[in-house]
């Protein structure tokens, strides 16, 4: 489907509601833009996040979770272990990376 649309003198476009309900988003949502090879790329961005964004997420959000499951975790801590307990891996990293 093509459609014409046309920059009014401020430079805005307005997107008919038959192809953005098409693109599955409704009035107010976010659109990321890109240009690529001359052409106007728009994307929707759901809950803050592009497409890409969401599947590195959900890629370590599933991580997080198999880790959950075979029980790689630590505490639980009060605030003042959790405190100590990340001081005490920062300075390990830090004599590792030397």
């Amino acid at each position: 489907m093509t459609t014409t649309l046309k920059l009014n003198q401020k430079g805005q476009l307005a997107i008919p509601q038959k192809l953005w309900s098409r693109m599955g988003v409704a009035g107010g949502a976010t659109l990321e833009a890109q240009v690529e090879k001359g052409r106007l790329v728009l994307t929707s961005v759901a809950d803050g996040y592009t497409p890409a964004q969401r599947r590195v997420l959900d890629r370590k959000l599933a991580k997080g979770l198999e880790d959950l499951r075979k029980g790689k975790v630590y505490g639980p801590f009060t605030p003042e272990e959790a405190g100590k307990f990340l001081r005490s891996e920062f300075r390990k990293r830090r004599t590792v990376s030397k």
